[in-house]
Parts: structure tokens; C-alpha cells; sequence
């Protein structure tokens, strides 16, 4: 089976590629693109923490994808702020949803995000 996954959505560049050669999650993959926003889990020493973040990069031929972790700001859920030295390489198979798009607001030169959900984070 071969699947489309847009690449780069800026210039809509996409890639061809087959799913037996990436693994089971490259159907996954063609839900994602580039500035989408994540819940991400990591399981350590039996604890799985749930970060949301957002997608800078797609590897294909990795099954990986480059986020930027966003830290909560309250205990609601709903406004994080961006940490720009938590960056990180997922596998897909660690996403565990795609979260609606934020609005972006600037408070004091910090970037905020604000979304209209309750985003269910577990963070360390």
C-alpha cells in the first residue's frame, strides 16, 4: 500500500511512500501536518505523562515527528505557554490525539496559547 503525506504544507510539497517500509503507523501520518497542535504521551517507570505540543517537523522515514512542548499555565487546561528548549523527537505512535487550533496572544514578550478545550496534560 502507498500513501500521499503532505510534507510541507506551506509550499504543499508531498511525499509518496510505502507503508510496509515505514511501519503500521504511516497511516497516522496523513492526519499531521506541520504547526499542528498534539497530545503527546511518555510512560516512565510505569507514570504516562501527557504533554501537549506542537509539530515543527514530520520524518517519514523515521516515524518521527519534531514538537515544541508547550507548558500549562493554569490547572484548567486551557492556556499553556511555549518552551522554546523543550524540543523533542515523538514517535507517531506515542500521539494520542490532534487538538484543535489554539488563538495566539503576545502578553510581555511570552508567547500564550489558548484553547477552547481542556487540554487533559499530565506533566512531571
Amino acid at each position: 500500500m502507498t500513501l500521499k503525506v503532505m510534507n510541507n504544507p506551506q509550499d504543499g510539497t508531498t511525499k509518496t511512500v510505502d507503508s510496509a517500509l515505514v511501519g503500521l503507523s504511516s497511516v497516522n501520518q496523513q492526519n499531521y501536518t506541520i504547526s499542528d497542535y498534539v497530545l503527546v504521551e511518555f510512560l516512565v517507570r510505569n507514570t504516562e505523562y501527557c504533554y501537549a505540543a506542537e509539530i515543527n517537523k514530520i520524518d517519514i522515514e523515521k516515524g518521527e515527528l519534531t514538537e515544541t512542548f508547550l507548558k500549562i499555565c493554569y490547572d484548567e487546561g486551557h492556556t499553556f505557554r511555549v518552551d522554546e528548549k523543550d524540543v523533542s523527537d515523538v514517535s507517531f505512535n506515542q500521539v494520542l490525539k490532534k487538538l484543535p487550533s489554539p488563538v495566539i496572544a503576545i502578553k510581555r514578550k511570552r508567547i500564550f496559547h489558548y484553547f477552547n478545550i481542556s487540554v487533559p496534560v499530565f506533566e512531571k
